[in-house]
């Protein structure tokens, strides 16, 4: 079956066609990866997916959907977030990061960039 046979995506090798894609699961606790998090992904692991790509995740703890989002906005989130991928990579999974820097940010970042191009 071809669903479940290697793929290459790049130099990414998964182990099959199916992929979790970006989601907002909504579980970790002020940006840090928690048991249910860590109970999610492994469900998934285990179900068979060949690649998995993380929920929502913030790259500015100031600007996030929820305090329930997972971030990556600094070192101290190191750890859960390595376990998350290590859980996936048990499994022979791919597991990379749905970052996300959040509407707000990327529609201020735009109107300084316009605003910067007409001042010059």
């Amino acid at each position: 079956m071809i669903s479940s046979t290697p793929q290459k995506i790049g130099n990414l090798e998964i182990k099959n066609r199916f992929i979790r894609s970006a989601t907002f699961e909504s579980l970790a606790s002020d940006g840090y990866v928690n048991d249910k998090l860590i109970n999610f992904y492994k469900t998934l692991a285990e179900g068979g997916v060949g690649l998995i790509i993380t929920g929502a995740t913030a790259v500015n703890g100031n600007i996030r959907l929820a305090e329930a989002q997972m971030g990556v906005f600094n070192d101290d989130l190191i750890p859960g977030l390595k376990k998350l991928a290590d859980v996936a990579h048990t499994y022979g999974n791919g597991c990379k990061s749905g970052s996300r820097k959040g509407t707000h940010c990327v529609v201020l970042e735009k109107k300084e960039r316009i605003a910067r191009r007409k001042a010059k």
